[in-house]
């Protein structure tokens, strides 16, 4: 598996500004504790061993 480096504070920083939203000061830690738990996750996906030629479409709910 490839582990790529991600720097959520960094990205926490820039972004931010980005979109308008103000981060006060005591909500930056849990918050680059989800990025970077959100990081874990896409590398997982991203490193997953599936077939680049299938296609399996997840089910639908339709409700009766």
């Amino acid at each position: 598996m490839t582990k790529k480096h991600f720097d959520s504070a960094s990205y926490l920083a820039f972004m931010a500004p980005c979109i308008g939203i103000e981060i006060k000061e005591e909500w930056k830690d849990e918050i680059i504790g989800h990025l970077d738990n959100a990081a874990k996750m896409a590398n997982i996906v991203e490193n997953a061993d599936i077939d680049k030629d299938s296609l399996d479409l997840a089910n639908t709910y339709s409700p009766d």
